[in-house]
């Protein structure tokens, strides 16, 4: 990104037609205040799907989206796509799982996007498998490896269990970072239109990796029927923390990874004892042998 802030406010007033006040750059994009007003600029760092952007413009929950000068969402410069951002935001806090459900359960009409999350995975893996013969860092943990592979096929098996058609689709997330704030909640550049249960499920496993474990009580109050009670199962099996660094590769995430190998078996009690509150509500929700005992 470039962050000349001349040059940026020079693109912004062309592009965009407003007067920049005050520009700065910070946490990897521009603030802008023009007329009183505070503007975001983000630069489009993955794939882009208009059509859901669109989608959230619908609902006052969003960040408004700025067009350009040719009343086009996306500015290219240089070979870098921008997007123009007006927040809703009067004060800005760490998310819960509340604010993630409140989005989640807007009514959606159109299913823009599905994905078969088996197959999905499945690459995934087959990915890893090749991955690791070119890197060194993987070594030093290879015997965890074929544990969190076991976990993502256990999560492949169990998600064939649901069935699709049940399942509601809605706003959610590819990942929730930690330190994930109501701007980014309401930032349209993180979203995507996926089964709701998506957005909970990753929500759930970052907090307990950063060592905010979520009360069993309020995922017991989640308004999921059975079949997205299975999904929200395998969605938590997935090692997507695991997965998301060991790809990095990087030697400065080794103590990330060792963090995640520690803190499995933990986690392993922890979906046992989602997986049991789920029971009580679904008597006949599949069972994981491995994970579960003769007194659930």
């Amino acid at each position: 990104m470039i962050k000349w802030g001349n040059i940026m406010k020079n693109i912004i007033e062309y592009f965009y037609r407003i007067e920049v006040e005050k520009i700065k750059y910070t946490n990897e994009r521009y603030y802008i205040l023009s007329d009183n007003e505070t503007y975001i600029l983000e630069e489009c760092k993955t794939k882009i799907e208009i059509k859901t952007l669109e989608e959230t413009q619908k609902y006052s929950n969003f960040h408004r989206i700025i067009t350009n000068i040719q009343g086009g969402i996306i500015t290219n410069y240089e070979n870098i796509n921008y997007i123009l951002l007006k927040p809703i935001l009067k004060e800005n806090r760490n998310i819960n799982l509340y604010d993630i459900e409140t989005i989640a359960y807007l009514n959606i009409k159109n299913n823009i996007l599905s994905t078969d999350w088996d197959k999905l995975w499945a690459r995934k893996i087959d990915h890893f498998e090749r991955y690791i013969m070119n890197k060194d860092i993987i070594f030093e943990f290879r015997e965890y490896y074929d544990y969190f592979i076991g976990l993502a096929e256990n999560a492949i098996l169990y998600y064939q269990l649901a069935k699709k058609e049940n399942i509601s689709y809605g706003f959610t997330y590819n990942r929730v970072k930690n330190n994930f704030t109501l701007y980014d909640l309401y930032n349209p550049l993180n979203i995507t239109i996926d089964p709701i249960i998506k957005g909970i499920a990753e929500y759930i496993k970052a907090e307990f990796f950063i060592g905010n474990a979520i009360d069993i009580e309020e995922i017991e109050v989640l308004n999921l029927n059975y079949d997205e009670s299975i999904l929200l199962i395998s969605r938590l099996l997935f090692p997507t923390q695991f997965f998301d660094i060991y790809r990095n590769g990087k030697e400065e995430n080794k103590e990330k990874i060792s963090k995640i190998i520690n803190l499995a078996p933990q986690y392993e009690k922890y979906i046992k004892t989602i997986l049991k509150a789920i029971k009580k509500k679904y008597k006949y929700i599949p069972q994981i042998k491995w994970l579960t005992s003769n007194q659930l």
